[in-house]
């Protein structure tokens, strides 16, 4: 499906009351899952145990408390 598909069809699935500001995310949230998909086909991905990890250790950071 090209871009301009996947807009005008995100577009109708959104209610009557939409915002420009509602349209401006979520055309902002379609392109950043595409750009993930790009990266996985590329081989970029990060696996998903690790990815846990690194946030599970970003958020200890945060909160200033030793890992367990």
């Amino acid at each position: 499906m090209s871009v301009k598909e996947q807009a005008i069809e995100s577009i109708r699935a959104m209610p009557e009351g939409v915002t420009w500001p509602d349209l401006a995310e979520r055309v902002q949230l379609i392109a950043a899952v595409e750009k993930g998909r790009e990266e996985i086909r590329q081989g970029q991905g990060v696996p998903h145990v690790e990815a846990r990890q690194r946030i599970a250790s970003c958020l200890q950071k945060l909160s200033g408390h030793p890992a367990r």
